[in-house]
């Protein structure tokens, strides 16, 4: 097969190009993989962490609410205590929402629906009623015996809840950290091999393209002096340079043709004379 010096050179390219190409094909893909993980960072795991927040706080405020009620009596407290209430249950559906974008089955709101319910039933139906009727040291008693250990188990778990949002940001933020590392060393390692490879090639490329030729030369040099031997049976490569070996063989060979038929002519006329 006859493989001239272009498409050699195209080939020798292409290697050193498919190497890079490689290179940025995972650098591309660990760049896909850092931006999918920074939108769920940003869309998910943020908005749900800022949200369970937001209720940490408004249940701090609901039970605070509650208690000034029924150290006091004013019904404002109380109003506050509702609007309060209200807030959690606009916080439950955007959690909800959330979990349902994320698919994330440790999803915890119903249950802190049911427990938000049992608390507001309690307090609607015992306190409430005590504390309007002027019995505020009964209703005292009651939050304390019945109403604490649901607010604060309540607590608890959101605080669960949230603690296990804050690992999943964290686990986030180093996967997206550990694949930008990726992406650059990959990066490097492609640009360093392909330089490698590119030097070695171009070494390697440059040599088979001057030995011939310089020997080529030579041998041009030679026969311009009259040696007409000049060309060797050097194994030439099957390309352009092989294709002016293979010329200048046979331009030799019929200048010695030439000359023999001089030679003998001259023969022949000196012999008749």
């Amino acid at each position: 097969m006859r493989l001239t010096l272009l498409p050699k050179l195209v080939a020798l390219f292409l290697v050193v190009a498919l190497v890079g190409a490689v290179g940025s094909a995972i650098t591309v893909m660990q760049v896909n993989k850092i931006t999918e993980n920074s939108i769920v960072l940003a869309e998910e795991n943020l908005p749900t962490v800022q949200v369970t927040n937001a209720l940490i706080i408004n249940v701090y405020g609901r039970i605070g609410a509650l208690r000034g009620y029924v150290a006091t009596g004013d019904e404002a407290m109380l109003t506050d205590f509702h609007n309060r209430g209200a807030e959690n249950q606009k916080i439950f559906k955007a959690l909800t929402e959330l979990a349902e974008k994320s698919q994330d089955k440790s999803d915890i709101t119903p249950e802190l629906q049911t427990i938000a319910a049992k608390y507001g039933e309690l307090i609607e139906t015992k306190v409430v009623p005590l504390v309007r009727s002027g019995k505020r040291a009964e209703a005292a008693q009651i939050l304390k015996d019945e109403t604490e250990p649901i607010a604060t188990a309540f607590i608890a778990k959101v605080e669960e809840y949230r603690k296990l949002r804050e690992t999943q940001i964290t686990e986030a933020v180093n996967t997206v950290a550990a694949s930008a590392g990726t992406a650059r060393r990959v990066s490097v390692i492609a640009t360093t091999i392909s330089v490698f490879i590119g030097l070695i090639i171009g070494v390697f490329t440059a040599r088979a393209i001057s030995r011939p030729a310089a020997m080529l030369a030579t041998a041009a040099r030679k026969v311009a002096d009259g040696n007409l031997n000049a060309v060797t049976n050097y194994q030439y490569p099957n390309d352009e340079i092989g294709d002016v070996a293979t010329a200048m063989r046979a331009m030799i060979r019929h200048l010695r043709e030439l000359i023999q038929t001089i030679q003998n002519n001259a023969e022949l006329v000196a012999a008749a004379s």
